[in-house]
């Protein structure tokens, strides 16, 4: 947990409302975004349930305190939420009074926690999380409540605009983050070193964010996790154009805009014939023909 003496001061009403035009691209992809959130994690839940009782015994038998740990996050507008985790820390006092970010070697870890954090296994209770739509599967991940408070206000504003996520591809790329920070300049490493450069990638995600890229995302989330590709340096680019959005934009993309376009042209044919349509029905066959073209073109 972050002292106060650790986090630079700086008053700012906390709560932000995000007001932008919403296109009906914007619409269908929260849409699916949603469903696919609440269905991959409901499946998650059912099929990890087994191995989660399994590692609440052994967190148990390991040191005594809860099985879980909740800690107050930032939450899209800056509404705080409390993500679940797996707990990898002592119940004791200094777990809580030292900073929440934390380094390789931290005394406060028990020796089960530091192998759930390198596996990432820790994170796994976080899918209820997102079938409660707190947090989605990917996302920026949610930061401490008062690490975001120190954020510009810009990027305050962007990175809430969105539901926050398990995982990012500032969570990809500094998936072994602990090794790079030491517990000497723990706090003042992490907000001149590592804080700026997620946040820049968390502003590139919301802006250029889509269903194909987030399948990219997980798809290198599921790479990294691999202990021989866990070094590999993985190219920015590919986090937000990897194998899935290459497949999209070079083939599939273009077989569902032709289809668009030659649903605008037997519609424009038999308009051309059939002059007894209304036009009440005219301009609802060209509203649903847009859309459908608006959404392909976004993703």
């Amino acid at each position: 947990m972050i002292r106060s003496d650790t986090v630079p001061k700086k008053k700012l009403h906390y709560h932000i409302e995000v007001d932008r035009p919403k296109t009906i691209s914007m619409v269908l992809h929260s849409a699916f975004k949603r469903l696919f959130d609440i269905v991959m994690s409901l499946i998650g839940i059912l099929l990890l349930s087994p191995v989660w009782i399994i590692i609440g015994l052994l967190i148990k038998r390991d040191s005594p305190g809860p099985v879980f740990f909740w800690g107050a996050r930032a939450g899209r507008n800056g509404k705080t939420f409390k993500i679940m985790k797996f707990r990898t820390m002592y119940e004791r006092p200094e777990s809580y009074a030292g900073p929440r970010v934390t380094a390789k070697d931290d005394n406060r870890i028990t020796p089960l926690g530091a192998w759930l954090r390198y596996t990432k296994i820790n994170e796994l209770p976080q899918l209820f999380n997102v079938l409660k739509g707190e947090m989605s599967l990917v996302g920026p991940r949610p930061e401490d409540v008062e690490i975001a408070k120190t954020w510009p206000e810009d990027a305050r504003r962007e990175i809430l605009s969105v539901t926050p996520g398990i995982t990012s591809p500032a969570s990809i790329l500094y998936h072994d983050e602990e090794k790079m920070l030491t517990k000497g300049n723990l706090m003042e490493d992490y907000f001149q070193s590592i804080l700026p450069d997620k946040m820049r990638l968390d502003r590139l995600y919301v802006r250029y964010h889509s269903f194909f890229t987030d399948l990219d995302i997980i798809f290198w989330t599921l790479a990294v996790l691999i202990p021989r590709l866990a070094n590999a340096k993985i190219p920015e680019g590919y986090l937000f154009a990897g194998p899935f959005s290459r497949l999209i934009y070079r083939y599939i993309n273009w077989f569902l805009i032709d289809i668009v376009v030659a649903a605008l042209a037997v519609g424009s044919a038999s308009l051309l014939w059939r002059p007894q349509l209304g036009a009440e029905s005219t301009s609802q066959a060209y509203i649903i023909l847009a859309s459908c073209w608006e959404f392909c073109s976004a993703q």
